[in-house]
């Protein structure tokens, strides 16, 4: 490995450690961050992976095919729809669904065949050098908007279930889930399917420059606020959360809401008194909350909402790209190019949106994972991981946003009809920091480099022993240069961003991307 390097630049490092801990305090203030079980270093790099009824895309698709897939979008976690059992849970089917005795399936077969293949793809999963997280995904809009929940709830019971009983049946499978996720999507609840609030019918209202509309949102918010301690309650009384699993998992409870909602709540308070995420981010509620962003490269009508920002007609106008070829300072924003990175500035990230507001809370500040139909804002899954590296890039460093806890793409299938092509990311230059040097020639290989954040190891899957790699650290400038090997200890590295570089023998540049260390 050779030696690591000297520790430098104090002054930065005791800077950046006590903006660190500022946030901390400041984030525990608002009653974000969960009081225990939480560390800084949480990161989900996740996809929605939908399955269906019955699940057969799933069924259809090999355990190790998966896990590759999430690799090569650098997943750590995956949101799996769970779909449950028609009959009671019971040892047998653990909860799960039901095929007919007849049924085959790549080497699974019979009645219990979903119950086998994805207790075996948790397994794979969690026994990964990194360990792939999966949740469970199931209560969505329709649930949410039945009186009572009483379907919600069988579905909570049901996955409780396999989660008390699946070490019994399986004693020698890693196959725990790390959590439940909720996807409740507010344009759902429309005026054919509304929300009934004593009697009263109401549902989401795309404008937000209405006093009425907000009125609608806000019903629906405070209606989320109550299903999340429900969902939070009925875990708890199952046992979800509290028996004591044989080895780590996240034991996570995450919900989804538009960022919409904390926009109303922060510019219009006293018409939308509910809609703060932090109130559904609390011991009794979510976890973490997913705010869905929208920046659709297929879906070119944006939302028109001249009221955020009297400069813009539309979401959609402009010609933003952060390629080499955009006219420097001609950087209007588009939705519509699939370079989606100016509109996540502007508007999650930037000012522009809240300016004038007193005691202002950015969106990111109060959702600490970034939601979105990712695959549909690239050409290439290349160009996509570019999207989720840059935002993380954005939100840590240009705008210290240090509770950033990764990104989701909305579905796992769409990801994969994009072509593979080749990394372009470049480092968005800001605060000084210096961009990549140079780009990927053609000699492109297949490297997996992981954790992202890295604690202790990242590992290099992929390198050849001729190859050469260079770990520059973004603020200092210091490189290491060295031989690839299969692993690299930067546990005494100070915490921070760093430009990773893999070259191959004839000094040409195969990989890189950026690399952010953590405090174990």
């Amino acid at each position: 490995m050779g030696c690591l390097p000297p520790p430098h630049n104090n002054l930065i490092i005791k800077i950046l450690q006590r903006r660190l801990f500022l946030a901390f305090l400041f984030i525990l203030s608002l009653g974000i961050l969960p009081l225990q079980g939480q560390t800084s270093s949480t990161l989900y790099n996740a996809v929605y992976y939908y399955v269906g009824n019955p699940p057969d895309v799933f069924m259809n698709e090999s355990n190790l095919q998966i896990i590759n897939r999430l690799k090569e979008l650098n997943c750590n976690a995956v949101f799996l729809f769970w779909k449950v059992s028609q009959a009671n849970a019971n040892f047998a089917n653990l909860g799960l669904y039901e095929y007919p005795s007849n049924a085959v399936f790549q080497g699974y077969s019979g009645q219990f065949c979903y119950r086998d293949k994805l207790t075996d793809f948790i397994d794979l999963a969690s026994r990964q050098t990194v360990p792939i997280k999966v949740f469970a995904l199931q209560i969505e809009t329709d649930r949410f908007l039945e009186p009572g929940w009483t379907t919600a709830q069988t579905i909570l019971d049901k996955i409780s279930y396999y989660q008390q009983n699946v070490q019994t049946l399986f004693p020698g499978k890693k196959a725990l889930l790390n959590g439940i996720v909720t996807n409740v999507e507010p344009w759902d609840i429309n005026s054919s399917n509304p929300l009934y609030v004593n009697g009263s019918p109401y549902y989401w209202k795309n404008s937000f420059c209405s006093a009425g509309n907000r009125v609608n949102n806000n019903l629906i918010m405070n209606r989320y606020l109550e299903f999340a301690g429900f969902i939070k309650n009925i875990l708890l009384t199952n046992g979800f959360l509290s028996f004591n699993p044989p080895y780590p998992i996240d034991n996570k409870v995450l919900g989804t809401t538009h960022w919409y909602m904390h926009y109303y709540s922060q510019k219009y308070s006293a018409d939308f008194p509910a809609g703060n995420f932090s109130q559904l981010v609390s011991s009794g509620r979510f976890d973490y909350i997913i705010p869905q962003t929208y920046c659709s490269q297929s879906d070119l009508t944006c939302q028109n909402a001249a009221c955020i920002n009297p400069e813009l007609t539309s979401f959609c106008e402009g010609n933003y790209s952060d390629d080499s070829e955009a006219p420097e300072g001609d950087i209007p924003y588009d939705e519509s190019t699939g370079k989606c990175l100016g509109w996540f500035e502007k508007h999650m990230l930037g000012n522009e949106m809240y300016s004038g507001f007193s005691a202002y809370t950015l969106p990111i500040d109060a959702a600490p994972l970034l939601f979105g139909h990712s695959a549909w804002m690239a050409s290439t899954r290349a160009a996509l991981k570019e999207f989720r590296d840059n935002v993380r890039y954005l939100s840590r460093v240009c705008y210290s946003k240090d509770n950033y806890r990764g990104s989701v793409i909305f579905n796992y299938a769409q990801a994969f009809e994009l072509p593979a092509g080749i990394p372009q990311a470049g480092v968005p230059i800001c605060n000084n920091v210096p961009p990549d040097e140079g780009g990927l020639s053609e000699n492109e290989r297949i490297i997996s480099v992981h954790p992202n954040p890295a604690t202790t190891t990242l590992y290099l899957e992929g390198c050849q022993s001729t190859d050469q790699i260079s770990l520059k650290n973004l603020l200092s400038g210091y490189t290491i240069q060295m031989q690839a090997l299969p692993t690299f200890d930067v546990s005494g590295l100070p915490v921070g961003w760093y430009l990773l570089v893999i070259s191959d023998a004839q000094g040409h540049q195969i990989y890189h991307d950026k690399i952010y260390t953590v405090a174990k």
